[in-house]
């Protein structure tokens, strides 16, 4: 059975947008996909989030391929049946 991949919106600018849905998904998810770990540490540290995810990182290649970094490593957890949660 293959894994679930969630699309979880986070706030920009005012952090009191934050949704129960971004809280579920922080503390309770095993794989985190983000663009920015170290922005994404500071946002859960400045809005009291704990988790334990394992944190994959997004971010865009602009080369000429214009690929996600780890796509691989997420399509093959999704095929394992783990869920993802890209924030």
């Amino acid at each position: 059975m293959s894994g679930i991949l969630y699309l979880i919106g986070s706030p920009i600018g005012n952090t009191e947008d934050i949704s129960n849905r971004l809280i579920n998904a922080v503390t309770n998810a095993t794989t985190i996909c983000v663009e920015d770990e170290a922005r994404f540490s500071e946002f859960c540290k400045e809005n009291n989030l704990t988790y334990t995810a394992d944190i994959v990182d997004i971010s865009y290649s602009l080369g000429n391929d214009r690929e996600f970094n780890n796509k691989d490593l997420i399509i093959n957890k999704l095929l394992s049946g783990e869920d993802v949660h890209i924030i």
